[in-house]
């Protein structure tokens, strides 16, 4: 699987397309790290721990700019943020209590699958939402 950015996933706001990008890139460092059988572990581990804190920063970035301007769909935005978060957190006890690369992988397609389908509806809302707002 190819991981990369594609211009169709700039939802306009520089911030959060800059994360976005970089999200995107690490995932890809992160899948290639991955095939490499004997730095499978280390690059898994990395991974979780990158990502992880990376997606709650970046949440945490998109929630302020949806309380900022009120932002009518910020609820829900949040709660899928919320169980994406829940996702998360059991992909990585899988991997904690069964190890195995195909945690580690499933880790990076769920990422990146969920991550891309965000972006091109849930995160372009927002998006369009905010561009006649900030200035």
């Amino acid at each position: 699987m190819e991981i990369k950015w594609t211009p169709d996933m700039a939802v306009g706001i520089g911030e959060i397309d800059e994360q976005h990008r970089d999200f995107i890139a690490a995932l890809s460092g992160f899948t290639k790290a991955l095939s490499v059988e004997k730095k499978r572990d280390a690059a898994a581990k990395e991974a979780f721990d990158f990502l992880c804190g990376y997606a709650e920063k970046h949440f945490t970035a998109e929630e302020m700019y949806m309380t900022a301007f009120s932002y009518p769909g910020g609820k829900d935005h949040k709660a899928i943020h919320d169980k994406f978060r829940g996702e998360i957190t059991a992909l990585r006890e899988g991997y904690e209590a069964e190890g195995g690369a195909e945690h580690a992988a499933r880790l990076t397609e769920v990422f990146y699958g969920w991550l891309v389908n965000h972006i091109k509806t849930v995160d372009t809302k927002l998006g369009e939402f905010l561009k006649g707002r900030l200035k």
